[in-house]
């Protein structure tokens, strides 16, 4: 009867390079030739092994230096996480900042180092990314040919399995086969970057459990390391205002972490800036101004000359506009007897808001501006109420209510597309301002009481009637 040794027998027979019986996994008696085939295959556990250790001793020299793919801000051989508000341009960006490390060009005055890089995204079909690199391809001044074999593009809106890691039933986290389509492309068209958009469609697990968000970012780096590249995860921010929803070791286990914003969305509704609240191998809390500009994104540095003119006299007259408005609504709060008029006197608008905190600053002229154009784009109307304690009509200045307007899908973007609309109001505003002053309005101002009507000179008008 053969007798199976123990396994410190068994390993000192192998040393010896003799061969030995010992148990499989079924409990099958064996004879063992190789050590390895024996802890693959042998019952309970298999031998311990050390960890792989580094040989310091193999440090020679100053250390290699750290190394990044788009300024100090995209590091190699880890995980960056973008995140922002929807609708904020982070795929626009993403795709951006793809192709500029593609061709080596410098993005948003930041220096990239040229890699081949691959942007795989589950929120736009083919058609919209081509478009988008149309747009990209002018704003950087380089072709489609410059992009061949540089940089990939993957869409797999509407494919059923996006998923790069699911959740087993007992907890572990497994690879799937989109995931080896990745670990091939990468290594088939040398990519030294890639990117998923994202992370929702990426880990098919409990995104608040910090093991499988670790675990699944840790397979994102080791990617990452294997390409001597880098990794990046789009994600989206949680209802509760969070940078990014689930748990935080999404935070904790990115080296680099982004924040895409909006500017002030009243004054200049393109503004973008983008934050790095987390840099593990760099400074963190620096900031990047861009804004939205023919389907890309620039510096106010790089626009044209013309357009930043514009651009500036746009966010100039928003800001006014805005501060008048939230003058009007504080006074309005205020109650009866807190009321402004349109016409100079003693409750004259622009004259009571100068000096209140709402106006920033601004100066009656600049609050007279806004006020004329107010009245002319119908966001604010006259009213007429009979104040009893006084014994008269008093006319005083409100916001116009909201009307349905006729949708327009297809409208082009203008300078400032979310600038105040023309009121569907039909009747005109009630209220002029010179005709020698830019934006002016086309009737004659409203009257104090008691005073001749500017707009018909006494002759009778809807106005004076009213």
């Amino acid at each position: 009867m053969t007798v199976a040794l123990s396994e410190e027998e068994s390993l000192e027979r192998l040393a010896n390079e003799e061969p030995f019986w010992g148990h499989d996994r079924d409990g099958n008696l064996l004879q063992w030739h190789s050590l390895e085939d024996y802890e693959q295959n042998h019952e309970g556990k298999e031998t311990a092994r050390s960890l792989p250790l580094i040989d310091m001793a193999a440090w020679q020299g100053d250390p290699p230096p750290r190394r990044s793919l788009w300024g100090t801000w995209l590091p190699l051989h880890q995980t960056t996480m973008l995140t922002g508000p929807g609708g904020v341009g982070k795929s626009l960006f993403e795709q951006m900042l793809f192709t500029a490390i593609a061709v080596g060009k410098p993005l948003l005055g930041m220096e990239t180092e040229q890699r081949n890089t691959l942007y795989v995204t589950c929120e736009d079909d083919a058609d919209e990314l081509w478009r988008r690199q149309y747009d990209i391809n002018k704003a950087l001044g380089i072709t489609k040919a410059d992009l061949i074999g540089k940089l990939f593009l993957c869409s797999l809106t509407g494919e059923p399995d996006t998923a790069l890691a699911v959740e087993t039933d007992g907890g572990r986290l497994e690879t799937t086969d989109r995931w080896r389509e990745i670990e091939y492309t990468c290594r088939e068209r040398d990519i030294g970057v890639y990117a998923f958009d994202n992370a929702t469609d990426a880990l098919a697990a409990d995104h608040n459990a910090i093991h499988p968000v670790a675990a699944f970012v840790n397979q994102l780096t080791g990617l990452a390391i294997k390409r001597d590249g880098a990794a990046m995860i789009l994600h989206h921010p949680n209802k509760a205002g969070d940078d990014w929803l689930g748990s935080v070791a999404w935070h904790n286990k990115v080296r680099s972490r982004w924040i895409i914003e909006h500017g002030d969305e009243d004054v200049d509704p393109d503004a973008r800036a983008i934050r790095n609240p987390k840099a593990n191998y760099g400074p963190t809390g620096g900031k990047i101004g861009f804004r939205w500009y023919k389907g890309a994104f620039l510096r106010d540095d790089d626009l044209p000359a013309d357009y930043a003119k514009e651009l500036a006299d746009s966010i100039r007259v928003q800001g006014e506009n805005n501060a008048f408005l939230e003058c009007l609504r504080a006074r309005a709060e205020q109650g009866e007897g807190r009321e402004v008029g349109p016409s100079p006197g003693p409750n004259y608008a622009p004259s009571q808001f100068e000096g209140m905190a709402q106006a920033k600053g601004m100066k009656r002229g600049a609050l007279k501006r806004a006020m004329d154009r107010l009245f002319t784009t119908g966001k604010i109307e006259t009213h007429t109420y009979r104040n009893r304690a006084k014994g008269r009509d008093v006319t005083v200045i409100r916001e116009a209510p909201e009307l349905p307007r006729t949708p327009t899908p297809n409208a082009s973007r203008t300078l400032s597309p979310n600038s105040p609309e023309q009121s569907a109001r039909t009747t005109p505003p009630t209220h002029s301002i010179s005709k020698d002053i830019t934006g002016a309005a086309t009737q004659a101002a409203a009257p104090d009481e008691g005073a001749e009507c500017n707009a018909c000179g006494g002759v009778g008008c809807d106005w004076c009637a009213s």
